[in-house]
């Protein structure tokens, strides 16, 4: 619920190369990471060519760049915590782009 922290979530994190003008409309390799708020597990593609992204779209408004496209892995994604996996079939995505200029 807004504004419960106490609130279970998932937090996906799709880290995807390259520079910011070359994104929009490309396909990607992608390290997907969920994390499980509530029980503290991770699961993650790692830095394997496991999962890939198309990009649709990278959008400005002066304040910070936003993000769209979507994500499919070829297969699970191990949990770091333990035994488990999870499996993504095609996940569509936007969100707010951070980008390291290094």
């Amino acid at each position: 619920a807004p504004g419960n922290v106490k609130a279970d979530r998932l937090v996906f994190v799709i880290g995807i190369s390259g520079s910011i003008d070359d994104l929009a409309e490309s396909e990607r390799a992608a390290n997907v990471t969920i994390i499980d708020e509530k029980t503290g597990r991770f699961f993650s593609s790692g830095r394997q060519d496991r999962c890939w992204t198309t990009i649709t779209s990278v959008d400005d408004d002066g304040h910070r760049y936003t993000i769209g496209g979507e994500v499919y892995c070829s297969g699970s994604l191990p949990s770091l915590n333990d035994g488990s996996s999870v499996s993504l079939s095609d996940l569509r995505y936007s969100g707010r782009l951070t980008f390291d200029e290094s």
